[in-house]
C-alpha cells in the first residue's frame, strides 16, 4: 500500500456570486469507501441546491460540517485519505473506521445555534 495522503473536501462556490452554502445531507459517514466523483453530501444556496463529489477515490476520515450548518465557500468540510485502494478491493475494513474508545458521536441535531457559525477547529474541540 502506498503512503497514506489526506485530502480536504471543501465548500465549492455554486454560482458567481454564491459566497456561502448550507449543509443539507451527508450521504457518508466517517470509515466509509468512495469512489471519485461520488456524491458525498448535499449542499444549498440561495441559488442552487447541488450534490458535492469525492474529489478522488479513497475513506472518508472526518466529517467537519453538522447538518444544516451553513458555511462560507472554501471553508473545509470534511477530510478523506486516498490510501486504502488494497482494503477497499479485498473488503477489510481499515483502522480508520474502528471508533475511537470513548468517543461519542453528536446527537443529531445538537450542533450550534441556528444563524451563528463556528470555524471547523472550533467545532472539532
Amino acid at each position: 500500500m502506498g503512503a497514506e495522503q489526506l485530502v480536504e473536501i471543501i465548500m465549492p462556490q455554486l454560482g458567481i456570486t454564491v459566497v456561502e452554502g448550507t449543509l443539507v445531507l451527508w450521504r457518508k459517514e466517517p470509515g466509509d469507501w468512495v469512489e471519485a466523483d461520488e456524491p458525498i453530501c448535499d449542499v444549498s444556496s440561495d441559488k442552487i441546491d447541488s450534490e458535492i463529489p469525492a474529489p478522488s477515490s479513497g475513506r472518508i476520515v472526518e466529517l467537519l460540517v453538522a447538518v444544516g450548518t451553513t458555511v462560507d465557500v472554501g471553508t473545509v468540510i470534511a477530510t478523506m485519505t486516498t490510501a486504502g485502494a488494497e482494503d477497499a478491493q479485498t473488503g477489510t475494513v481499515a483502522a480508520a473506521a474502528a471508533p475511537v474508545a470513548g468517543a461519542e458521536a453528536p446527537a443529531p441535531g445538537h450542533g450550534p445555534p441556528r444563524g451563528e457559525r463556528y470555524s471547523p477547529v472550533v467545532l472539532r474541540v
